[in-house]
């Protein structure tokens, strides 16, 4: 079996003496010393599966919904890559995008107006939740100047510090949402951390995120962001695993290494890649010198997945502790200042995408290829 992008075009064989350009050339290439800074970071092997044989019938019902040579599926392999230093491991097999699955309800933007008209949206209407003085912290509200957005306090607890972003009616929906409003999201998330700081200057480790889509682990559908903050000595999960199971430099070597397989993009603030062992289907890491910065650059991307059939997905923001207080912090001293990890979860409408039981208790599996993805995003930097 060979290689095929998540176009669904005719699988084809890797080009081994050219420019790598999937992560089948990529497995091909693991004694390549042009690529130590991949394989520093990164396992990467090439493991043919048990052989299948299949009956006649069984084929002809597998050809309707692979549509690929007989061959390709009864000699299969998978491409497992590893993060050596988080352990954290991917399961690649092009034929899985081969699936075909009903596409379930209509499109996503458009299911999102459908139940605002079928049940109303209290965050839309400014006699609701976007009245002023509804609730707050300590510290008060922060409004927009044009009175559009508001960052208050989140009612139901999170963290020691709490707050959401919302905006009125013409925000609600995410998977539509201008470039103004977004970046109005994100210059208000900032103002926000900075008014919590004058009543808990302590508080050093902050995440702004956002989930977006349908299926988005959240009980509103109106966009909106999530701000988290503490004090003490550990910022959240997900950023002290990396600083106790990795070196110093390791976000500097990841970059180095995605770069040295051209999955890395600028816009000439921010650099972006698509990330080489990714949780879920699609995976970027964009790292700024400003929220703001991030912010305008994730945007751009995203048009551009959404294009690509991106309804339902995740996004952290990691602040880094001297981002925020401009305080020296020997531990993140070799961290970018803001960090961006978006992933796509999946389809909203498609019965196998978004996360299962293999991805929670075993490895990440997926179908889509990074440097499928990473062509896509190139071209819209570059248009």
């Amino acid at each position: 079996m060979s290689a095929h992008d998540d176009n669904n075009d005719t699988p084809r064989m890797p080009s081994i003496s050219g420019r790598i350009e999937s992560l089948e050339d990529l497995s091909l290439r693991t004694g390549d010393q042009r690529l130590r800074q991949v394989h520093e970071l990164y396992e990467l092997e090439r493991v043919p599966s048990v052989r299948m044989r299949m009956s006649e019938r069984a084929w002809a019902d597998t050809f309707d919904v692979m549509g690929v040579p007989r061959e390709f599926v009864e000699d299969q392999y998978t491409i497992v890559i590893r993060d050596k230093h988080l352990g954290h491991e991917v399961i690649f097999n092009p034929l899985r995008s081969r699936r075909t699955s009903p596409i379930i309800g209509p499109d996503p933007a458009e299911l999102i107006e459908q139940e605002r008209a079928l049940a109303g949206c209290r965050w839309c209407d400014s006699a609701g939740w976007m009245e002023k003085g509804m609730w707050a912290d300590e510290f008060g509200e922060v409004w927009s100047e044009d009175g559009r957005f508001v960052a208050r306090a989140n009612w139901a607890r999170m963290a020691p510090v709490s707050g959401m972003v919302i905006g009125d009616e013409k925000s609600h929906n995410l998977l539509r949402l201008s470039r103004g409003d977004f970046l109005s999201m994100f210059r208000l998330a900032e103002r926000y951390v900075r008014k919590a700081l004058e009543v808990r200057p302590r508080a050093r480790f902050f995440i702004v995120f956002l989930n977006g889509g349908p299926k988005s682990a959240g009980s509103v559908a109106h966009a909106h962001l999530q701000i988290v903050g503490k004090e003490g000595g550990r910022h959240f999960g997900y950023a002290e695993n990396i600083l106790t199971s990795c070196p110093a430099d390791y976000w500097e070597r990841v970059q180095s290494a995605h770069q040295n397989v051209a999955l890395d993009l600028t816009d000439g603030r921010c650099v972006a890649w698509v990330n080489l062992a990714p949780v879920k289907e699609k995976d970027v890491t964009v790292v700024a010198p400003t929220l703001q910065d991030g912010a305008l650059m994730i945007y751009t991307l995203l048009q551009t997945l959404i294009g690509r059939g991106t309804s339902n997905y995740s996004l952290a923001v990691i602040l880094s502790p001297e981002y925020v207080t401009a305080s020296v912090d020997k531990r993140f001293s070799k961290w970018p200042p803001v960090l961006m990890r978006w992933v796509d979860r999946g389809d909203s409408r498609s019965k196998h995408s978004d996360v299962g039981a293999m991805e929670l208790f075993a490895s990440t599996v997926v179908a889509t290829d990074p440097f499928v993805v990473a062509g896509w995003l190139r071209e819209s930097l570059n248009s």
